[in-house]
């Protein structure tokens, strides 16, 4: 329930001292505040006070939030503040995100060595599997024109970044700098990278999403030739981080962390949006599932549609959410035409979300077959509308 809980302050007035604190259920007056503070109690108790409702929403949300302003203004050794603690307990969501950015800021100011390693060492080096899309060819030709621009040499180039032992045979991941990297093995006269490596002692202290925050904060909305994380990338882990720590998409952490990248406001709302949209989703998924996004399976999808097209049959995949069923009778015409002889048509449908998917179940493919039987059959074709699979397994793969 997003408002299940909510964060109150209190002012009184004739201190001008504050008391922070939130409650697990939702507001209905009734209750005031959970102090055992006595000079607080005794202050309260001249009703003389401001009351004022932050926010609502989770426990979760609620505990973290007051964990976070409390500790922001270190309330329990502060005079302005009747707090005796800076908040904690179980619904608190603890995470380093701050300490994220701290990295950030030192790895942007060259606080690692840099060191200029020959190409070949890093060129089939483990990647760090953080992008929701693959590499890019445009952005590829960019840097290799930039590099033979340089005559290879990249000693003020960006250095490329290595996680020193991630993998769990020991060996070194590149967190960031992929097409750096790609770019560079395709460009003969290039004969050294600059790279930094991030010590196991340093990165050892975060978790996976936290390590794909700090790769996505690697790529901001570019200032320099590199490769800016994607949308979809930042929905991703912010759905991840939901998944795994009960972080709401909403959270400051998450609106932090976008700001730091440079999204607009009206992009960090866009972001946070399809996140919610995304867990939402998720929530109607088996346990561990996550839905397919067919735009990222484009090979298995062609090749699907190549084994299902033989002497008596063609095929085609369109996806539920823009069915064109004109689209359908052109290449039956085109048979028709062409004087072919195959007769049997399979249509694969893939669903770009859950409310296309139920759309086209509920609704759309009786129509569809209603229209097959009025307009097609009676050309002598066969049409076979099938579903593929809608999820796929939730997981960024072993390292």
């Amino acid at each position: 329930m997003d408002n299940e809980a909510y964060l109150y302050e209190i002012l009184v007035n004739s201190t001008g001292k504050k008391y922070i604190g939130w409650h697990a259920k939702p507001f209905d007056g009734t209750y005031l505040h959970s102090s055992e503070c006595p000079i607080f109690l005794k202050d309260f108790a001249k009703n003389d006070n401001d009351y004022e409702i932050i926010d609502t929403g989770t426990k979760t949300e609620m505990a973290t939030k007051e964990h976070m302003m409390l500790m922001e203004v270190d309330a329990k050794n502060n005079p302005d503040y009747y707090n005796k603690s800076n908040g904690g307990g179980i619904y608190v969501k603890k995470t380093n995100y701050k300490n994220v950015i701290e990295l950030w800021q030192d790895i942007m100011n060259k606080k690692f060595p840099v060191n200029l390693v020959k190409k070949e060492t890093i060129k089939d080096i483990l990647r760090f599997q953080v992008r929701v899309l693959n590499t890019d060819p445009e952005h590829l030709k960019v840097l290799i024109d930039a590099m033979r621009d340089l005559h290879g040499d990249l000693t003020k180039w960006e250095p490329v970044h290595v996680l020193e032992g991630y993998s769990k045979d020991g060996d070194d991941v590149l967190i960031n700098g992929n097409h750096t990297t790609i770019s560079a093995n395709k460009v003969p006269f290039v004969l050294e990278v600059p790279v930094m490596y991030i010590p196991k002692s340093v990165w050892s202290k975060f978790s996976e999403a936290e390590l794909i925050d700090l790769a996505n904060l690697l790529n901001p909305q570019p200032e320099k030739a590199a490769k800016p994380s994607d949308k979809e990338d930042w929905v991703a882990n912010i759905v991840k981080k939901y998944n795994e720590k009960g972080i709401a998409a909403d959270s400051e952490e998450n609106k932090t962390l976008l700001k730091t990248n440079n999204w607009s406001t009206r992009q960090v709302n866009d972001i946070i949006k399809k996140a919610k949209s995304k867990i939402e989703l998720n929530d109607k998924l088996p346990a561990g599932w996550q839905w397919k996004n067919w735009k990222l399976y484009k090979k298995d999808l062609d090749m699907i549609v190549e084994n299902a097209t033989d002497k008596d049959s063609i095929a085609m995949a369109m996806s539920s959410g823009k069915f064109n069923f004109a689209l359908l009778q052109d290449k039956l015409k085109a048979l028709l035409k062409a004087k072919s002889k195959k007769t049997h048509m399979t249509v694969y449908i893939t669903h770009p979300n859950w409310n296309a998917m139920q759309e086209w179940k509920k609704k759309h493919l009786a129509e569809h077959i209603d229209n097959v039987e009025t307009w097609i059959a009676p050309k002598g074709f066969i049409v076979e509308f099938v579903e593929l699979d809608y999820k796929v397994k939730n997981s960024l793969g072993d390292i």
